[in-house]
């Protein structure tokens, strides 16, 4: 809604002005009108209206001087002048200190409409000229932020790319400001006790720390940025020579900043790693990889320790751990035992601890090639559905959320045991459906003359196959099966007719009474005859 301020001294041209046209048609609101230069000047002050329509001639202070200082003030504003034929040369004058149109006196409304419709237009055209401005500007600020993340998603954390730019291709090709200093990397790594149930607060988090890192790091860089992946804060600086106490001493506010996150967000834990300070801006990749290397330390570090620098990577006899891990995996992976397999990830977690130069980031990178090696026997020895391959993607997810070398190897242990349970599951599963469907059969036809073969037949398996998982399945033979179902349905008989032992006999499948009563004593306790007894 366009915002209009009316003033003039005469009263009843003030009230003509408002009532002539309807002014909401226009998209316009009178928000207020006065009778002299000063009373509008503090009207406009007050309001900051966008169209000012103001007679030349007031009391208070003069036209000329009430448009200088709108213009001030207001200076998008338009203005229209009421003038008479007598003042037109002093309406001229006016026009020259940014008067947008004049109307003459007596005002009429097809005149003031035109004049209020031409306003219209031009202030709708401007709003909309600002507002593609705004865009402009967003969309280039969004196409710089996107620029600079592209530097690591690309380039630093790419292992693929030569990295041989030089500072100025840099600040080019990825919008950045270097300038000849010291360049250094930085990674603060978030952890979640190997799970992804807190991840929903996790984007609020991200946030703060950005604002954090932000906050502190401006004061003392020439330049920096920050790019998150998943729990992942990558950073990089550039400062002046001079400048590394300074640095060092944003990292400790940093540090402390970032512990206080844990009062809202309890189940994480933050950790700061440094990497190593260089003066050309082409050696930030290798500060990069020297912080993630400090950070994974705290795997293995005393608890307390937020900051790490300068750490080693560590080393592990990886070969000989693989192959002892695939020796004593390969029988659980056969027989789908997930307990055994635990188990030998538990007995993998003490032989890695005990080895002299194991090291939080070599470990961290061991678990991983751990799985991939599970995965490679499993495969080999049994058909892996494609959802089932998706759990190293899983996997990994849970995998960078931990925080320590136990939770390292339990979700490691999770991860193997929940796969070989689901396919332990899926077997079971695919073998109890046909056993389901032979029992639905023999319930269906159990006055039948049922065979081993018939039934098996039924299953599609052949029959001494078939016999083996049927009591594996139902803990009892198929004949044993076949006589529960054929003597729970002549108790029912018994009970509800009056139908003689030997009808009821033929009609549940027997052909010889004598084997009749006898197979139901042996199951009931009790023979036919003395059941009905019993019971009717």
């Amino acid at each position: 809604m366009i915002k209009v301020v009316v003033a003039d001294d005469e009263i009843r041209v003030c009230n003509l002005i408002c009532n002539l046209v309807d002014w909401a048609s226009f998209n316009m609101e009178i928000v207020g009108t006065a009778h002299d230069g000063l009373s509008a000047y503090e009207l406009i002050q007050k309001e900051k209206p966008d169209l000012i329509i103001t007679d030349i001639r007031m009391p208070g202070m003069d036209g000329l001087t009430l448009i200088s200082r709108t213009k001030s003030i207001c200076p998008e504003a338009d203005i229209i002048i009421i003038s008479g034929y007598r003042d037109f040369e002093y309406a001229q004058n006016a026009i020259r200190y940014g008067v947008n149109d004049y109307l003459l006196k007596p005002i009429k409304r097809d005149e003031l409409e035109n004049t209020l419709l031409n306003m219209k237009n031009a202030w709708e055209k401007r709003v909309e000229s600002i507002s593609q401005t705004e865009k402009l500007k967003e969309q280039l600020e969004s196409d710089k932020n996107q620029l600079r993340g592209f530097f690591f998603r690309d380039v630093l954390l790419n292992d693929q790319e030569d990295l041989n730019l030089s500072m100025n291709e840099i600040n080019q090709r990825f919008y950045y400001s270097f300038r000849e200093g010291l360049f250094q990397a930085f990674v603060i790594k978030l952890d979640f006790a190997g799970t992804d149930k807190y991840l929903e607060s996790y984007t609020v988090l991200k946030r703060k720390i950005e604002e954090i890192l932000h906050r502190n790091l401006i004061p003392v860089c020439i330049d920096e940025e920050c790019y998150v992946r998943y729990c992942w804060v990558y950073g990089i600086m550039n400062f002046k020579n001079s400048g590394i106490e300074a640095v060092r001493k944003q990292f400790l506010l940093i540090a402390n900043e970032i512990i206080s996150l844990k009062s809202m967000f309890q189940q994480a834990d933050m950790y700061i790693g440094l990497g190593s300070v260089h003066s050309d801006a082409n050696s930030l990749r290798g500060s990069l990889e020297s912080a993630v290397v400090s950070v994974n330390h705290r795997l293995i570090a005393r608890a307390g320790i937020r900051i790490f620098q300068n750490e080693k990577p560590g080393k592990l006899n990886k070969n000989k751990l693989l192959e002892d891990f695939k020796n004593s995996v390969i029988t659980p992976v056969e027989l789908l035992d997930a307990k055994a397999a635990e188990q030998a990830v538990i007995e993998l977690e003490q032989k890695v601890m005990a080895e002299p130069e194991a090291g939080g980031h070599a470990i961290y990178l061991f678990v991983p090639e751990v799985f991939t090696c599970f995965l490679n026997i499993l495969s080999t020895v049994h058909t892996v559905s494609d959802n089932q391959k998706q759990t190293h993607s899983k996997f990994k997810d849970i995998f960078e959320l931990c925080g320590s070398v136990k939770e390292l190897f339990g979700c490691l242990r999770k991860g193997i045991s929940d796969l070989l349970t689901a396919l332990f599951n899926e077997r079971r599963q695919s073998v109890a459906r046909p056993i389901r469907n032979a029992m639905k059969y023999i319930q269906e036809n159990f006055m039948e003359p049922l065979t081993l073969d018939t039934i098996s037949a039924v299953a599609g398996f052949n029959p001494s196959y078939f016999s083996a998982l049927f009591k594996k399945e139902c803990g009892m033979s198929f004949v044993e099966y076949l006589s529960e179902v054929r003597i729970k349905k002549s108790k029912n008989l018994l009970k509800e007719t009056d139908l003689s032992i030997a009808e009821i006999c033929s009609m549940v499948g027997y052909q010889d009474v004598k084997h009749f009563n006898k197979t139901f004593k042996k199951i009931s306790g009790v023979s036919p005859a003395e059941f009905r007894k019993l019971y009717s």
